[in-house]
């Protein structure tokens, strides 16, 4: 798939990848691509101060309704890391790149149903040490909303 959008630079292609320490945890364990094709596993959480894990779908208007504003998110706060999970693969590359989402995103991997609400968007947090931080947000939110959940997890 083609983007005009640039990659952002903490992706993490499978050379650039750092390994998380020996002691490293995480409450799951999943692999799988990119949509550029580069590799991710939950090693990337150690990476990162933050993660924030964003389950979407293409035909989910709040949900593509809140992709630019996790843009600017991305794009503002290297610390953290936003991934992208989608289960419908119909629809999804014409969503990225009419948002023009660079963070990544990846195809759902049987290690997130724990965290399924049974709503779409839903939003989950991780810590460097790979520990889900509190419960699950349900719905969409804008920039500033989402700016002060991170500011606010960052801090702890």
């Amino acid at each position: 798939a083609e983007t005009t959008a640039e990659m952002p630079a903490a992706t993490g292609t499978a050379a650039e990848q750092k390994t998380a320490p020996a002691d490293f945890t995480p409450d799951m364990r999943f692999s799988g691509t990119d949509q550029n094709g580069a590799p991710i596993t939950e090693q990337i959480f150690a990476e990162y101060r933050l993660t924030m894990i964003n389950f979407w779908e293409p035909w989910c208007g709040p949900c593509v309704g809140e992709m630019p504003d996790l843009e600017k998110l991305h794009a503002a706060h290297p610390e953290l890391l936003i991934l992208g999970v989608y289960s419908t693969v119909e629809g999804m590359e014409r969503v990225l790149k009419e948002t023009g989402v660079t963070y990544p995103v990846m195809r759902f991997d049987q290690a997130f149903q724990p965290y399924q609400t049974g709503y779409v968007p839903t939003t989950i947090f991780v810590g460097p040490d790979g520990r889900v931080i509190g419960e699950p947000y349900i719905g969409s939110r804008d920039y500033n909303a989402w700016e002060a959940v991170v500011k606010e997890l960052v801090a702890k």
